[in-house]
């Protein structure tokens, strides 16, 4: 049990190489996300429950790897979310309800670099889908796909001129970004 999860897996450890090699095999299940998001200090909030299936290995350098779920949450203040909705004029994208985040996740300890790939971000106002990869925790590097309804994008001053011009033809508009 941890964090109101649950944590099942199995395990290899061979003792007789020095460091020790340790290979884990493991899900975790329904764990909730804002107890492990204030255990690891990070600068922003989430809530949901997180699914992951995973690997974690030290053969050659520790790394885990896996597939990562959240269902039925929220995230505010994200650092890549505050920048479209800086860019965008656009406010409500700082604090985002989703149905669902999937992603594949890398995460080497020597690089010190995560990498998410295959994001999947559904809400109700808002999809989004991309890659990114984190090095260090402060730079950020990736190609985000967002699809954000008119409704949502109407708030954005910067944009409110252009559906006067253009209409509201389209229930949602879709922006690239490469950060």
């Amino acid at each position: 049990s941890a964090y109101k999860g649950l944590v099942k897996g199995n395990g290899f450890l061979d003792s007789g190489q020095w460091p020790p090699k340790l290979l884990l095999d493991f899900k975790v299940y329904r764990l909730d996300i804002a107890e492990l998001a204030k255990a690891l200090g990070l600068n922003y909030e989430l809530k949901g429950n997180l699914d992951f299936k995973g690997v974690f290995n030290n053969r050659r350098e520790p790394c885990l790897s896996g597939r990562l779920d959240v269902a039925d949450g929220y995230l505010k203040n994200a650092q890549v979310l505050e920048l479209i909705s800086d860019f965008l004029s656009t406010p409500s994208l700082k604090n985002v309800y989703f149905e669902h985040i999937f992603s594949l996740v890398y995460f080497s300890s020597t690089n010190k670099e995560i990498t998410f790939d295959k994001i999947s971000v559904n809400g109700l106002d808002m999809n989004l889908s991309g890659n990114m990869r984190l090095k260090n925790t402060k730079k950020i590097n990736g190609n985000i796909s967002v699809k954000l309804s008119t409704a949502l994008l109407k708030e954005s001053f910067k944009l409110r001129l252009l559906f006067l011009l253009i209409g509201e033809r389209l229930p949602y508009q879709d922006f690239e970004f490469e950060i």
